[in-house]
Order: structure tokens, then sequence, then C-alpha cells
């Protein structure tokens, strides 16, 4: 198993804040008092609350639990393509942590995007599978993403991989991202993406 160097938690870390700047794109562009709305106000409140927290110590005696399960909800944020008007979805994240056999799952659906200033739902669900801990760094994890996303005339396959942490000490939620130069396929097209989570312990 690769170990995620100290620069790479670091641009993990980072990648919290581009959270916010996602949650402020899809802000610009949504419908005042919809349903959308709130839930992009819930995201930035989810990332702001999270960023303001040290990952999760794991050499402090008990803050990593070695049995049971837990469960984090939150939002997923996706920016499909690297121009000034990249399209932006957000949706709802679950996610599983089993530590009896140190596994990552999840569900991330229910997505709306905006693009070129419209704003519309997307169908479809993606996956996170295959997450595993880091042996010797056990507030971190690897994982896979996979799924299809439709709506606005648009078809987003992703298939991919990431990396999380637990952030907080007892833990209180975590964040996870796509692996940086992650490509998935924009209506068949070859095309840069973001996959971004922030979600808070149940």
């Amino acid at each position: 198993m690769t170990i995620m160097p100290s620069f790479r938690r670091q641009a993990l870390a980072a990648r919290g804040a581009g959270l916010a700047a996602l949650a402020l794109t899809v802000s610009a562009c949504s419908s005042d008092g919809t349903t959308n709305a709130d839930k992009v106000a819930e995201f930035a409140a989810i990332t702001d609350w999270l960023e303001d927290k040290f990952n999760t110590a794991f050499l402090e005696e008990g803050a990593i639990p070695s049995t049971g399960t837990a469960s984090f909800t939150g939002y997923a944020g996706v920016i499909v393509g690297s121009g000034a008007e990249p399209l932006a979805l957000l949706g709802d994240a679950s996610i599983d942590i089993d530590w009896d056999d140190d596994t990552v799952t999840g569900t991330l659906d229910d997505f709306f995007g905006v693009e070129g200033g419209a704003e519309g739902d997307y169908t479809g669900s993606v996956a996170i599978v295959n997450g595993d801990f880091l042996g010797n760094q056990p507030n971190a994890f690897t994982f896979d993403y996979a799924g299809t996303l439709g709506g606005q005339g648009n078809t987003i396959v992703l298939d991919g991989s990431g990396e999380g942490i637990l952030k907080g000490t007892p833990i209180a939620g975590l964040f996870a991202a796509s692996n940086a130069g992650e490509t998935d396929l924009l209506n068949g097209v070859e095309t840069d993406v973001l996959l971004a989570i922030a979600a808070e312990i149940d």
C-alpha cells in the first residue's frame, strides 16, 4: 500500500478550502429560496466547521476506534472541467466506516448541477468503495469511486480514486477528495474532474 506523504495530506487539507469555493460557485447561480440554496448553505457551514478542526490525533489513545462502526452525513461536490465556468454539481453524501474490517464505503446521490447559469437536477449515484485506512496513519484512508450522473443534457461517468482524512479529536467528521489530476467522462470526452466530500459524524 502506498503511504500518503505529508505534502499530500497538506494538499488534501487545502482542498477543504476548495469545497467552500465550490459552494460559492453554485450559490451564485442558485435560485433564492430553493431547497438547493439551502443545501449550498449547509455544505458551506459543514466545510467551515470542519476546517476549524485539526486532523484526528491518531497517536492519542482511544482517538481512533479499533472496533465498531460510524456513519457520516454531509455533501459531495463535483467540478467537471477547468474553464472559467465549469459544470458544478452538489449532492448528498452518506459514508460508513467499519473499524472491524478497516473499510470505508458510501453513496453520493441527489445531485443538482449548475451550468452556464442554469440549474437542473441530476439522476444517478456514485458509490464509494474499496476504502482502506493507512496502516501507519489510521486517520487517513484511500478509496475508489464509480457511478454515472445524468442531467441538463449531460452524462458524467465517474471512475477514479481519492484520499480522505478524519477531522477532530474525538472524531467530528471527514474530508475526502479525488486524487489530483483525475479525469472522467463528460458526454464521452475525458475531462478534468474534482470530487470533494465534507461530512459530519452522525
